[in-house]
């Protein structure tokens, strides 16, 4: 499981406008039931926790 945490702050950063969460999960495709992530799946996963963009 890899679980992301985010906010939406004002620019000074003092108001929080919105807080967040999503979960990961791996499905075994047999089982229907959680299974480990791989280290390579969780690096992917990971990767656009890089430098912050603002949309």
């Amino acid at each position: 499981m890899v679980v992301y945490g985010f906010r939406v702050l004002s620019p000074d950063g003092t108001v929080v406008h919105a807080e967040g969460r999503r979960v990961s999960v791996n499905v075994d495709p047999e089982t229907f039931t959680s299974a480990p992530i791989s280290d390579e799946a969780r690096q992917a996963a990971m990767a656009p926790l890089g430098a912050p963009t603002v949309a």
